[in-house]
């Protein structure tokens, strides 16, 4: 099978080469826990983020599930997307576990990280840290990852013809072979003997599978009437009981219809920091610092929530920046109205530069939706050139003062 277009560059050169050189043979492993029901793009993104959090460089750091849903940053940002209850309650760890300790299995699998037992407690330790760094800069390096990774152990396990002829031949008969083929492969080479195991592990596999194939996978335990959408692979969306996609309409008009329902809008402001983190390359926006590892709201998402998840309203800034400047004496329920001046005045500039390469990173469009949000008396509009949209502000902030 060759691989989908939709491989980057930086996924093949890293990615392939490594799990290449991973024992990943089921039927020699004998793991059955290589992959399991929470092995979710989404989800792998924040338990990476999450290890990447916890050990703060120190790549000797070991950990185990509790550290990481324990933590302040896991507790925060689950509770903000997932809408999971406060991780640190006493009836959460059933909750929790999980969700955490399956993508730790399956990094682990992987060769990503190092797995010891300990008392039986599970303790990792990262490996290789490119690897895991490259699965936490985007959803989408964490798609390729759990594609690829799924990829090269159905071809290791001597697999990959059942896949291939399901997805040559995307009907129900070819479904239902690989779906009881995989069972089998389970069965046969892993501790799993109940049935329902491996079908539960099967529907996240065959729908990455089927997603970067643009073809049909499975939906409730038989072949899925429409194509695999990308929503379709998350933890965190809707359940569309009764929505399906018209087959007259195309899967980038689909997107646009459904972009964003049944998502938190946490969720997106999540993904649009590491974004723009990762666009400036953690390069400060204001003056070309480097480390520059916080991203800010321009206007404070807990007063101007409809704009929160506007890239045009991120910033890119070093720590002291953040806490000694946007917000002074560290204090983040306030803001400095100077720098938030001296803020849109660079983000406009990264707004001009993005459109002057023509990357579609940033929109003048959304930039003057969150200034007349933040700020409705400067009323900026699309015939303003920059000068103009300078001039006003200056007198907006004069104002103010």
């Amino acid at each position: 099978m060759k691989l989908s277009d939709k491989l980057s560059v930086e996924a093949k050169d890293l990615l392939i080469p490594f799990l290449k050189n991973q024992d990943l043979d089921i039927r020699s492993h004998k793991d059955g826990r290589w992959f399991d029901q929470k092995c979710q793009p989404d989800v792998l993104l924040l338990i990476c983020d999450c290890i990447l959090e916890y050990i703060l460089e120190d790549r000797e750091k070991k950990f185990c599930k509790n550290h990481i849903w324990s933590s302040d940053f896991f507790n925060e940002t689950v509770k903000s997307f997932f809408s999971k209850p406060d991780a640190k309650e006493s009836t959460a760890k059933n909750e929790y576990d999980k969700f955490t300790s399956q993508p730790l299995k399956m990094l682990a699998r992987a060769g990503v990280l190092q797995e010891k037992n300990n008392k039986n407690t599970n303790y990792y330790k990262v490996i290789n840290f490119d690897i895991l760094k490259f699965i936490s800069l985007t959803e989408k390096n964490s798609l390729l990852f759990i594609y690829l990774y799924v990829m090269e152990t159905f071809l290791q396990s001597g697999f990959i013809h059942y896949v291939d002829e399901f997805i040559n031949n995307n009907n129900k008969q070819q479904y239902l072979n690989v779906k009881n083929k995989f069972r089998i492969l389970e069965k046969d080479n892993t501790p799993i003997n109940k049935d329902y195991e491996p079908n539960r592990i099967f529907t996240p596999i065959i729908n990455v599978i089927a997603f970067m194939h643009y073809s049909c996978g499975t939906n409730r335990g038989h072949i899925s009437k429409c194509k695999i959408d990308y929503h379709d692979l998350m933890y965190n969306r809707k359940n569309f009981k009764d929505i399906g996609k018209d087959k007259n309409i195309t899967r980038s008009q689909y997107r646009e219809i459904t972009e964003g329902v049944g998502i938190h809008k946490e969720y997106f402001v999540y993904i649009n920091k590491k974004d723009i983190k990762n666009y400036h390359k953690f390069i400060s926006e204001i003056d070309n610092s480097e480390n520059a590892i916080h991203a800010h709201h321009i206007f404070m998402k807990s007063e101007f929530p409809e704009i929160s998840a506007h890239k045009e309203n991120i910033i890119t800034l070093t720590p002291d920046q953040h806490l000694t400047e946007a917000h002074p004496c560290g204090k983040t329920q306030e803001i400095s109205s100077e720098y938030q001046h001296f803020c849109l005045i660079h983000k406009l500039k990264s707004v001009e530069k993005s459109i002057s390469e023509k990357d579609n990173f940033y929109s003048m469009d959304r930039y003057i939706e969150v200034v007349n949000t933040g700020k409705p008396n400067v009323k900026l509009s699309l015939e303003d050139n920059t000068d103009t949209i300078l001039e006003k502000l200056a007198i907006e902030y004069r104002a103010s003062i």
